[in-house]
């Protein structure tokens, strides 16, 4: 199986006329073997295309709101001979997918915003999706609560770094499914660090976790200090003391306090999970 693997996508390498980056293979290995993936915001078609290459999965549905990336998708099927296993659909999210009819959703290369809108009008299908791998580009902690509030597990997460960003990818599963995580948050006031940071991350040390708390805590770090070298200079005194003892008037407390407190609390929470992780 391995072999065969190996071989197909050697094959799907040679004959392609373009390249997979780092975080679309990581995508793609994090699906589970399936029946029917329907990719929502399909692009080009690429990870089906692996998919199906690689025996991963049997048949897929290629979504998109857009017709430039369907009819470019819809020429990379045909590139490998697919149009019997990868249908193409004209969709807005998952409007066009039925029930029952796919075993895996995939979401990927949006926003939080849109991704959680997209899942909340294809909540008719939730119950019929054995698996749900998303991968949000923006507001992580935001996703991670709305996810635990809708009644998703999740089931694993995963970070790859690809051209000077980072990427999170998460597995969940509806409740319904009755799978136990890999992981349970103790009750120990933990929330907040594993809403913002990943539980199943924290828990397995996570290595591209590690340097991107290093990372988050620099540029924080360094914002922080810029943010308080320059209110000195506007305000004419120690801003940081002036916080510490309530001595910025109500305009000032609205504007600067509020947001180096915010720093603040955020450096302490990167300082807190890299000590756990230790």
């Amino acid at each position: 199986m391995i072999f065969y693997r190996i071989i197909n996508e050697r094959n799907l390498s040679e004959k392609s006329s373009f390249s997979y980056s780092k975080r679309l293979n990581f995508i793609a290995d994090f699906i589970s073997p399936c029946r029917v993936l329907a990719d929502i915001g399909t692009d080009h078609a690429y990870i089906p295309i692996r998919l199906i290459k690689t025996g991963k999965i049997k048949q897929a549905i290629a979504c998109d709101i857009n017709k430039g990336p369907l009819k470019k998708s819809e020429s990379n099927i045909k590139q490998y001979n697919l149009e019997a296993s990868i249908q193409v659909r004209l969709a807005d999210g998952m409007s066009k997918i039925n029930y029952a009819e796919a075993d895996t959703v995939l979401i990927a290369g949006m926003g939080a915003d849109l991704m959680m809108k997209i899942l909340d009008e294809g909540e008719a299908i939730k119950p019929s999706v054995q698996e749900y791998v998303l991968s949000p580009q923006s507001k992580w902690r935001q996703f991670r609560h709305y996810l635990n509030a809708k009644g998703y597990v999740i089931k694993e997460e995963g970070m790859v770094f690809d051209e000077g960003k980072y990427y999170l990818v998460i597995k969940a599963v509806p409740d319904t499914c009755k799978e136990e995580p890999a992981f349970k948050a103790e009750a120990s006031g933990l929330s907040e660090i594993y809403e913002t940071f990943g539980l199943y991350l924290i828990k397995t040390k996570d290595a591209v976790l590690k340097e991107y708390l290093k990372r988050e805590y620099r540029l924080y770090s360094e914002l922080l200090e810029k943010l308080l070298y320059n209110k000195e200079k506007q305000y004419g005194f120690n801003t940081a003391e002036a916080i510490d003892n309530n001595k910025l008037n109500n305009e000032q407390s609205s504007g600067i306090a509020l947001r180096i407190n915010e720093i603040k609390q955020y450096i302490a929470l990167i300082q807190k999970t890299e000590r756990i992780m230790r």
